[in-house]
């Protein structure tokens, strides 16, 4: 027995060797430098045990950004030790609605990974929190179970639909998958006119032709607005916000700020109010909120959580770490959606009042136009439904056949597909020089999946992934390999 350095460096600098005693006996073991250096001071440290063989699994992919109706990959790897060279079994749970993932992997006896999809639903809403996707490993190692723990997938982040929408199905399945994408602008909002309003520093508000309010004069350190509106009858399910960008303001945003044109809104209480006696007030209470954008470290709920230390805003940071406000085209405006805790029936003449408090820990960052609009509608989203994990059947020694299919949101170039995580000894089949390709123009293809004639009796989890738009993955597809002859004779 001999050997070098671990060629896999898992030990560092030191070496390692396998040896296993033929029989009783007295061993020795010679080490030497390969530049032949030795003397008095050339000390070496030998431990020998029994092997011990174990293992353990690493994630990489943790933390995704998914785009809705998409899927992003991630890859778990496997680290051997003493030897050990069994199947290990990986199973995700604590996922949250509207979130599926390829659930349970496999990583095959001899190999190092397996593959897998956090996939979001078109209508998915982005789950609080970072202790998503929790991993454990099983396997059976000299004779036991061993489990372990192989880390979570973290945060999940939604992001915008992609410009394209990868799907995996059958070739059997006659209709092709659609996604629709629930929209907010789906609900109608109305805008209320300003009646009364004041500030209490020297800003002076003005109305606009779209029911808003632009701010000119003086832009203080900080600053609160007070605004009245007459309030229509019905029943009462949301407010918005619109900041509205305004040529007259600095950079065109919907701030006051001279640098960047942001805001800075610390706290919107919003209370119903009787004509015939003002004293008779109820400040309105709301159960969540939603921006069409937020700066880091801020949030839109923080509009109306009571407190004036937190805060709402829409600057981003660009290049050499400068602060704008995120515009579509030249448009800087944005909106914040308040829903409210319970509807609330109008049933009589009410006026709403607004006291908008601005700037109280950053200087400057004052409202600079805004409009306020209700909803009597409810926020009515579909209902998401768990996907069915689609399923075929090879034979070893045959082929079969599966669909790819894209939905083109804009994009109109050539997609490059690759599968990943089928069994070992299964393949895609008379894929040529460029691969998969879905080319332009085109909708679909189908692909064949060969399996070699020794690949045994199994079920497992493989994907496609559209190497476009951020690398597009579908669902997954359970792939049974069976031998009919063999299950007959069972």
């Amino acid at each position: 027995y001999e050997n070098d350095d671990a060629s896999s460096r898992k030990l560092g600098d030191d070496s390692s060797l396998h040896f296993a005693a033929p029989a009783d006996g007295t061993y020795f073991l010679r080490l030497s430098d390969v530049r032949d250096h030795h003397g008095e001071s050339f000390h070496y440290e030998v431990i020998a045990r029994r092997p011990e063989p174990s293992f353990g699994v690493s994630l990489a992919g943790a933390n995704p950004t998914i785009n809705r109706a998409g899927g992003k990959a991630f890859t778990i790897t496997a680290n051997r030790l003493d030897g050990f060279n069994g199947p290990i079994t990986l199973e995700i749970s604590n996922m949250p609605a509207g979130f599926t993932v390829t659930t349970p992997l496999t990583i095959q006896a001899g190999h190092l990974q397996a593959r897998g999809v956090v996939h979001a639903h078109a209508n998915a809403v982005m789950p609080e929190g970072n202790m998503w996707g929790q991993i454990q490993a099983t396997a059976m190692v000299a004779g036991r179970e061993l489990v372990m723990t192989g880390g979570m997938l973290g945060e999940l982040k939604l992001s915008a639909p992609s410009k394209v929408v990868a799907h995996m199905t059958p070739v059997t399945k006659e209709e092709r998958p659609s996604t629709e994408f629930w929209d907010r602008s789906q609900r109608e909002f109305s805008p209320l006119t300003p009646k009364d309003w004041l500030t209490d520093g020297a800003t002076v508000l003005k109305v606009q032709e779209d029911k808003s309010l632009l701010a000119e004069g003086p832009n203080p350190e900080n600053e609160t607005y007070t605004v009245k509106y007459d309030l229509p009858q019905g029943m009462l399910h949301a407010l918005r916000l619109d900041v509205l960008g305004d040529s007259s303001l600095p950079t065109g945003a919907p701030g006051r700020n001279p640098e960047n044109g942001n805001f800075v809104i610390n706290e919107i209480e919003f209370y119903l109010v009787d004509p015939a006696n003002p004293a008779d007030k109820r400040r309105l209470e709301f159960s969540g909120a939603f921006a069409d954008f937020t700066q880091d470290g801020f949030k839109p709920e923080w509009l109306v959580d009571g407190k004036d230390e937190t805060a709402w805003a829409i600057s981003e940071k660009g290049e050499g770490g400068v602060y704008k406000v995120p515009r579509n085209g030249d448009d800087g405006s944005h909106f914040a959606e308040l829903e409210l805790a319970a509807p609330m029936d109008v049933a009589s003449p009410r006026f709403l009042l607004a006291v908008i408090k601005q700037s109280r820990n950053i200087k400057q960052h004052n409202l600079g136009r805004f409009r306020l609009s209700i909803s009597h509608l409810e926020l009515s989203r579909p209902p998401i439904e768990v996907p069915v994990v689609a399923e075929i059947d090879i034979i070893p020694g045959e082929e079969t056949q599966v669909r790819l299919s894209v939905e083109r949101r804009g994009f109109n170039g050539r997609i490059a597909f690759e599968v990943f995580n089928l069994p070992h000894g299964v393949i895609v089949n008379d894929i040529g020089l460029n691969g998969v390709l879905v080319v332009e123009g085109q909708t679909e293809r189908t692909i064949f999946l060969a399996a070699e004639d020794w690949v045994p009796t199994q079920s497992r989890l493989f994907y496609a992934q559209a190497n476009v738009e951020g690398n597009q993955c579908t669902l997954p597809m359970r792939l049974n390999v069976i031998r009919p002859h063999e299950d007959t004779k069972k």
